[in-house]
């Protein structure tokens, strides 16, 4: 740890008294953000607890009193579900495969971390393996499945993507209404009410009044749509699954263009020989750029699905 994490986890330790144990640790992220940094609250003389992660950038720049307020006001309604803890360390090749799920990630901003672990090539993306070992409304504890783990339980690639498939399938679709969330921003806006507008964008999640079955939507209308899962975490590998773009597309009548938000969600809208593949790619760059986090990228461009070829290529 460097000097200034050992003087936040040691403000972090002063917060919260002598009762509980603080640790502060490097966490391997991707190669365009490096390390970050995780911090943890075990209570009661356990040793497990919740983790917190700041970025090197964040303690570098951050105020030591502040990052740790951060640090404990984000942990202290944050509660691991004692029996999962107890999981891993039954962990079993029937365990991964019953709990193993799709994450969609960047390719090459994680060439570092795709050394380590199995993974599925998705176009220039990646789809790697997470076994979830606890989850609630808004967060899941979970591990990415590395290659020791397949190597040691003889799992085969096939055993393990059938799995993932099977179990992300069971999280489920949300398809979401962006340009009806738009409308409704704006008109907000206009009325003076920036307050709800601005909660529209922060979340956590989108209001399930903009969510719509795939069959119902009207993507030939030139509508925008967001693809997730019923949490909205670690949702754009529905994205990846058999059939799902295609039924998106009959839907369409056509092609669609998909933008990679993040590795929560997908945008996706129906291709027209109008649309600018520059305007496309510099959108997605922009939002890169200023609202999503950089571990959370997964490219810099965008995306056609050819409906003819049912296939995924660079716009």
């Amino acid at each position: 740890m460097t000097k200034k994490v050992e003087e936040i986890v040691a403000k972090i330790q002063e917060m919260v008294g002598d009762g509980d144990k603080v640790s502060g640790f490097d966490s391997f992220k991707n190669n365009r953000s490096g390390k970050d940094v995780g911090f943890s609250i075990y209570k009661n003389g356990k040793d497990f607890g919740p983790v917190m992660y700041l970025s090197v950038r964040e303690i570098a720049e951050g105020n030591v009193d502040e990052l740790a307020e951060r640090v404990v006001h984000d942990l202290e309604d944050s509660e691991v579900d004692e029996s999962a803890v107890s999981s891993i360390d039954a962990m079993s090749k029937d365990y991964i495969l019953q709990n193993v799920v799709y994450r969609l990630i960047g390719q090459k901003t994680n060439e570092k971390l795709l050394t380590e672990c199995p993974y599925k090539p998705f176009c220039d993306m990646a789809l790697v393996y997470y076994v979830k070992i606890s989850e609630s409304r808004d967060n899941y504890m979970s591990f990415r499945v590395r290659n020791e783990h397949v190597d040691g339980f003889r799992i085969t690639p096939e055993e393990l993507d059938e799995a993932a498939v099977r179990n992300t399938t069971a999280e489920g679709i949300s398809f979401h209404s962006v340009t009806d969330m738009n409308r409704d921003m704006m008109l907000l806006r206009i009325a003076g009410r920036i307050e709800e507008a601005e909660a529209l964008i922060r979340g956590p999640r989108i209001p399930a009044k903009y969510d719509v079955a795939i069959e119902d939507a009207d993507i030939c209308g030139g509508r925008m749509y967001s693809l997730t899962n019923h949490r909205q975490l670690n949702g754009a590998a529905m994205v990846a699954l058999p059939g799902v773009l295609k039924l998106i597309a009959d839907q369409a009548d056509g092609d669609l263009v998909v933008f990679p938000g993040s590795i929560h969600e997908v945008n996706i809208c129906r291709y027209t020989p109008q649309i600018s593949r520059a305007n496309c790619n510099r959108t997605v760059r922009e939002a890169n750029r200023h609202t999503v986090k950089p571990d959370e990228i997964l490219s810099d461009h965008a995306y056609r699905y050819r409906r003819d070829l049912g296939m995924l290529t660079v716009l």
